[in-house]
């Protein structure tokens, strides 16, 4: 739950792709500026270069965040992990205790979707 390593692999990638894009933005700029290029040729490649980069862009962010999310889930965990070696027992019955510790709410939907609110305002959806 911790290995970030997969998506750090595509950030990295994402990043890459960005200033590949980038530079080919500045290019096309570049070479309109020379007259290489037809004003509609121009445009049709900067127009498609763009919408690449912000593309590009969009999914950089959502890996970015989906990184957050996982090592929030990460921290939530290891304070769940922490709470139970504080326990001179395993609770085998459920415990009161331990779940207003950590559990702020539970979300249930109409889609069978399930989201648990943990105070530190971490939350994690699950189907049924």
């Amino acid at each position: 739950m911790t290995d970030t390593d997969f998506i750090d692999t595509d950030i990295e990638k994402a990043e890459h792709d960005l200033e590949r894009l980038s530079g080919m933005v500045r290019s096309c700029i570049m070479m309109n500026a020379s007259a290489n290029l037809t004003e509609e040729a121009y445009r049709q490649q900067y127009s498609d270069l763009t919408r690449q980069y912000e593309e590009k862009k969009a999914e950089y962010k959502a890996l970015l965040e989906r990184r957050k999310n996982m090592e929030a889930t990460a921290i939530v965990f290891s304070g769940i992990l922490f709470r139970l070696t504080e326990l001179e027992e395993i609770p085998i019955d459920f415990d009161e205790a331990l779940w207003n510790t950590l559990v702020d709410y539970v979300t249930v939907y109409a889609d069978e979707r399930i989201v648990f609110s943990f105070m530190d305002g971490t939350e994690i959806t699950e189907m049924v």
